[in-house]
This record gives structure tokens, sequence and C-alpha cells, in this order.
């Protein structure tokens, strides 16, 4: 089936983001109430603690009481009654933490190809490269950090510009698809961006998180990013399948395109 519309997922773990997005319905109840259960936990135990937990540090942006009742409600509407907001998209997923991610993606029911690659590197570069894996397997990465991660593993690693093209010449992509980046991968964030842009693909929106760079590149770096995307009119929001604060703008902009 052909589409004018590819979602393009890196990073995809747990494959948290497009369960939120495909409507996995056991998923989404059960992020929503964590929610929820983290704020009570925090009134219980932020008196007692030295460094209170604050929101914006962790895992979520936002309080559920930042929403009013209406906002709430659309997430709730939005996630379990509209649903599948990537419907009418091709989905790929890339990541290589094959033994995680494989246990999830096959749960997606669209059009999906998945590829079992890191993306980073010089162009026209194919490697064998060490995998750093840390205990959660959340942050695992190919950029190495002693301190962060106790042991390491190895992964195919293809340059994102060789990786692009070779989705061209095999017709998986064109450069009249319209993208939808959800990205999330430790640091390899901008040499993404600008390999999609090198090859000149319509990417429309990015969804997940580009702090990594920030930490691994600097924060020269991670302004430049931003600037590059305002001025290629490309819309950047924050989305973590995990975190229902972000859902809401997400939706939004999904909806739009």
């Amino acid at each position: 089936m052909k589409t004018d519309k590819i979602f393009i997922d890196i990073g995809t773990h747990k494959a948290q983001e497009l369960r939120v997005l495909s409507g996995d319905q056991k998923f989404i109840v059960s992020e929503y109430i964590l929610w929820w259960a983290s704020l009570i936990i925090r009134f219980v135990k932020n008196p007692f603690r030295k460094i209170p937990v604050k929101y914006g540090e962790g895992r979520y942006i936002k309080s559920p009481l930042h929403f009013s009742l209406k906002d709430h409600l659309k997430i709730l509407y939005t996630s379990l009654i509209v649903k599948n907001h990537i419907r009418s998209c091709k989905v790929i997923s890339v990541d290589p933490a094959f033994e995680v991610a494989s246990k999830y993606v096959k749960k997606i029911d669209e059009e999906f190809l998945f590829f079992p690659v890191s993306l980073s590197g010089a162009d026209n570069s194919l490697n064998i490269i060490p995998f750093y894996m840390s205990n959660n397997s959340l942050s695992s990465s190919v950029f190495k950090d002693e301190e962060k991660f106790s042991k390491h593993s190895y992964c195919l690693n293809l340059s994102p510009s060789d990786f692009f093209q070779r989705l061209l010449n095999l017709n998986i992509l064109s450069n009249n698809n319209e993208i939808i980046l959800r990205i999330n991968c430790e640091g390899a964030e901008k040499e993404i961006i600008n390999a999609l842009q090198k090859h000149n693909f319509n990417i429309k929106i990015i969804l997940g998180s580009l702090g990594d760079v920030k930490k691994v590149h600097g924060k020269d770096s991670y302004q430049n990013l931003l600037k590059n995307l305002d001025s290629n009119n490309v819309v950047y929001q924050y989305f973590k399948g995990t975190d229902p604060s972000s859902w809401l703008e997400s939706f939004k902009l999904l909806t739009k395109i």
C-alpha cells in the first residue's frame, strides 16, 4: 500500500509512543493511572525529602492538576475513542535493541517495517560497534558513558545518510512523502535530522525529545538544531509515551496533517 505519510520512529524501545498513537487501550489506561498515582506519591513523600521531586524533572513534564477537566476528557477521548493517530501512515521503526523492541513492535497493527540497527556516524559508514546497555534498557546508547552503563553488546550501525538513501533506492520512501519523525536516540538526533534534510525529505513534524543533543553535544549544538527546524518550518513537540501530560499537544498536531 502506498501512502503519502510516513511515520518514522527512531529509538523505539518498548514502542511506548507507537502504542499510545495506535490506541493500545491497556497501555494508555495504565499510564494515565500511574500519572495520577505519581501525584499522590509526591504529595505524601515530598515534605520528607531533602530535595522534592518537581515536575519538569524526571518522568512527567506537568502535573495532572495542570490540566482542566475538559483537557483530561480530551486526553482520554482522543486516546481511547479516536484511538489511532497513525492509521493513514506507513510506519518505519528503528532500534538496535532487537531483543527489547521486537516484543512490542509486532503488536502494532499498521503497515510496519522494523530495522534493528543504530544510526550514527559519517556518510557511507557501515560498522559493527559497541552498544552500551543500561539496567532498565531505556537509556541504552552507542555513546559510551562509564558511569551510566555497566555492560555492552554490539550492534550494526549505518550512517543516517546511507540508511535513508537505501530506503529511497528501494522505494520505501520518496521525496513526495510527508515525514512525521518520532525520535529519542541518546544524542544522534541531530545527525539523523540533518540526513533527512540532506535527502530533501519533507519533514512536517518532529515528536519525541531532542534534549539528549544538549547532553551529548552541548547547548550551542542544541540551539542551532532548534533554529534549523524553525527556519525550515518543522514543528517540534516534546512527546513521551509514558508521560500523559505530553499527549494532548501531540494529538492536536497530528490531527492537522
